[in-house]
This record gives C-alpha cells, sequence and structure tokens, in this order.
C-alpha cells in the first residue's frame, strides 16, 4: 500500500514564513518528496485539506498547478501497480523526474536505423530492418497521437494491444509473435543501455501465439525460371 499526498515541509519553512510545497511518496516504511515548484505562507497551506486556503490571492490557479502535478505522480505509481512487479517510493520519484517522459517509439526508430547503417557486429539486413520497423510502424499508428512513454507498456497495455492486432488488423498468430518479438527485444535493449529507468518485464506474463504452417514446394517450372534467371556474376544474388 502506498499514499501520494501534497505537504509543506516544516523544516523548509524559511525566515519569513514561506515554505515549498511538496509531493509526498510513502510506501512500506519509505518516503520520498517531489518538489512542486511551489512556495507559499505557511498561513496560507492547509495541510488537512493539502491545498492552499482561499485568502491566498492565487489559490485557485496554484491549487490546478499542484493538483495536475499530483495526478501525474499517482498516474505513475498506478502504471507501476499494473505491471504488478515490486516498487518503492524512490522508483516513483526516480520515473517521474526522467523515465516516465522516455519516448519509446522515438527511441524505437532511431536504434533500428542506426543498426540497420552502422558495419559493427549489431548490424541488422534489410529484411530484419523492414520487420522491425513494419513492427513500430503498427504500434505508433495504434497510439496514435498519444505517443508512447516507455512506463506505457504494462501488461494490459500489450494484452489489449494482441486484441487490436488480432480483430481490428486481421494478422495471424505468426504476424502478431513476429510483432511483439521485435517490441519487446527494442524495450529489453533500451533497459540494458539504461535508457529508461523504467521497471519490470511486462512481457513477463505475455504469451506470444503461433501456428503450424504448411509450405508448398517450388515446382519444376519455378527452379527453372531462377536458373534462366539473368544475374550479375559475383554478387550477392547470385550467390
Amino acid at each position: 500500500m502506498y499514499t501520494i499526498n501534497l505537504t509543506m515541509r516544516k523544516n523548509k519553512i524559511g525566515k519569513n514564513g514561506i515554505g515549498p510545497i511538496y509531493i509526498k511518496i510513502s510506501k512500506d516504511r519509505s518516503t520520498s518528496y517531489i518538489g512542486s515548484g511551489q512556495r507559499v505562507h505557511f498561513q496560507h497551506w492547509d495541510e488537512s485539506a493539502q491545498k492552499i486556503n482561499r485568502n491566498h490571492p492565487n489559490s485557485n490557479r496554484f491549487n490546478k498547478i499542484l493538483n495536475t502535478k499530483l495526478l501525474e505522480i499517482q498516474e505513475i505509481a498506478l502504471r507501476l501497480e499494473d505491471q504488478r512487479v515490486p516498487f518503492t517510493a524512490k522508483t516513483v520519484k526516480s520515473l517521474s523526474i526522467g523515465g516516465a517522459k522516455d519516448d519509446f517509439l522515438e527511441y524505437a526508430r532511431s536504434k533500428i536505423e542506426y543498426r540497420y547503417q552502422t558495419e559493427t557486429e549489431d548490424q541488422i539486413n534489410y529484411a530484419t530492418f523492414r520487420r522491425y520497423r513494419t513492427a513500430i510502424n503498427k504500434l505508433s499508428e495504434y497510439a496514435e497521437e498519444k505517443g508512447l512513454n516507455f512506463i506505457d507498456i504494462t501488461e494490459s497495455f500489450l494484452k489489449e494491444y494482441q486484441r487490436y492486432l488480432k480483430n481490428t488488423l486481421s494478422n495471424r498468430p505468426n504476424t502478431i509473435n513476429s510483432n511483439l518479438r521485435c517490441i519487446r527485444c527494442l524495450f529489453n535493449l533500451a533497459k540494458k543501455e539504461g535508457f529508461t529507468n523504467s521497471i519490470g518485464n511486462p512481457f513477463s506474463t505475455i504469451k506470444l501465439p503461433s501456428e503450424t504452417t504448411s509450405r508448398g514446394f517450388l515446382t519444376a517450372e519455378e527452379l527453372k525460371a531462377i536458373e534462366i534467371l539473368p544475374l550479375v556474376p559475383g554478387s550477392k544474388m547470385e550467390l
């Protein structure tokens, strides 16, 4: 169980009576504080109601700002709960500062482009590049204009996306499997490289579907067509 609320820390109040308002995160006997950026005189702060009282000239505007920040932190905690992995007050604070805003789609596109263009052992061929690019484009269309941060990729999100691929796009099990494997690979690479502060593995309970397919043999005419195909001597295609 955890609590997230607004508070004015008494030990931070200055000699002039003005103190900063913090977002307090408490979980499992540990506490972390996140600065809200708002400062008021302690007489204008209602600790029990967790808001600036009405005798402050800008109480409405300041309270809206505080509530917006509070909701952002609460949303991070709710998403971590959705991932069903242990987390601490420090985890929530860390994600609120940086990790919660990491753009997965931006990372994925730049990563596959780099691995396609580079000449290192991590280089991927065009077929692999195209497969990853297709998977990311599908995911981008699903996320629409809202974007997709790392913290958005939860078990429930992945299950909903599976249903979308199956029911809306009419993808076959092996296609769904391939798409999710691409996403999983890029997600794990980002974690390994320290690009994101997201924790846990949202793919741990996701079953990747597959089906046995029947591949036909080439006919004699098709084999003959390959044999007589004009190719550049010594080229990769000829090989």
